[in-house]
């Protein structure tokens, strides 16, 4: 009884060129239970000549930017402009910090590549009209969204890599006293 793989996990680059796997190469994978097929090797005997040896790749194919070796993976370091790493980045926040917003990982994706926001701070520069701009999006669901992100504003300061539960709290406390000061102003409290 056979089972057909469609994908393995390799895991690095390191196990790539410790293997030596090369581009057409015919090579053993060992399943165990649901776990994601792991490839132990190539078939050396069936391995025909000539075949490339594989070279993990120098920049980041979006950006062009050198990439950089971490322990265990090749990362691009251009957290400021790569539009790959930012979607990334908008992703897994959307994902994370603001399930059920309405504005999941798709909306964020778009809303950047709409130039509407350009990083995941810039999602708190968001208004009814900038998010309505989108496809589908209408008034109830930008204002779910936008209550949606003024709830997770600590989250903010929890995605910064510095910043830890005390710091976030803190930056937490620190919004609610700018918002406070700023309805003083309005209502002219202290004038």
């Amino acid at each position: 009884k056979g089972v057909c793989v469609q994908a393995a996990s390799l895991a690095n680059c390191a196990l790539i060129v410790e293997k030596d796997l090369r581009v057409g190469d015919r090579v053993v994978v060992r399943r165990s239970g649901d776990v994601i097929p792991q490839v132990l090797g190539p078939v050396v005997g069936e391995r025909k000549p000539g075949l490339k040896k594989w070279a993990p790749p120098t920049v980041c194919p979006c950006c062009a930017t050198p990439l950089v070796a971490t322990d265990r993976d090749l990362v691009c370091p251009n957290t400021a402009t790569c539009a790959d790493r930012l979607d990334k980045q908008l992703a897994v926040f959307a994902e994370k910090c603001l399930k059920g917003s309405g504005l999941g990982p798709n909306s964020a994706v778009a809303l950047r590549a709409g130039g509407i926001i350009t990083d995941i701070p810039s999602l708190w520069r968001l208004n009814r009209n900038n998010i309505t701009r989108l496809p589908g999006w209408g008034g109830k669901k930008a204002d779910k969204a936008l209550a949606a992100l003024a709830g997770a504003l600590h989250l903010l300061a929890r995605h910064t890599r510095t910043a830890g539960r005390h710091a976030a709290r803190a930056v937490r406390g620190v919004t609610w006293c700018a918002r406070a000061a700023l309805q003083a102003h309005k209502l002219g409290v202290g004038a």
